[in-house]
């Protein structure tokens, strides 16, 4: 068995958290003023019925993307602290993968 540091677990989801909020943040502004406009004009670009409806698409499976993944980060950091919790009665000090 390998223990592992809780502080280098944290500094590792935090990371991932970080990374994935600047992601959905430009990536939402994007896609929000495809939604938004009238005059199909975005960023200097120009986008069809077509275009502006795959973005639509990739909007609603970016924001499911983001649910499952939160959702399963959430479930792991729980599972960490449980066991982390399950080995400081058990005596140890880490946590044990």
């Amino acid at each position: 068995m390998k223990s592992i540091n809780i502080d280098r677990i944290k500094k590792i989801v935090f990371m991932i958290l970080r990374i994935s909020i600047a992601y959905f943040f430009i990536i939402g502004i994007f896609t929000f003023q495809v939604l938004n406009t009238k005059n199909e004009s975005v960023l200097g670009f120009t986008l069809n019925q077509a275009q502006q409806s795959l973005v639509e698409h990739s909007f609603y499976e970016m924001v499911l993307t983001g649910v499952t993944f939160f959702t399963v980060v959430v479930y792991l950091v729980k599972r960490a602290l449980n066991k982390r919790k399950i080995n400081k009665q058990k005596g140890g000090a880490k946590y044990v993968v």
